[in-house]
């Protein structure tokens, strides 16, 4: 079965990705993780390394 969100065109096979998906689009979200080289904020540290690495291109 293939979940799709209901606020972008992200998919997904697994109900528990698509629920942690959903949430990064709660603008309420605690963002606790922040980059050091540009003002952006993260509410998950992986999307905060994914982040640094564009710095580094």
């Amino acid at each position: 079965r293939e979940y799709q969100c209901p606020h972008c065109p992200r998919k997904s096979n697994r109900s528990n990705n698509m629920k942690e998906h959903i949430l990064t689009h709660d603008p309420n979200r605690p963002k606790n993780f922040s980059c050091t080289i540009c003002p952006k904020r993260f509410a998950r540290k992986h999307d905060l390394k994914r982040h640094h690495q564009s710095h580094e291109r």
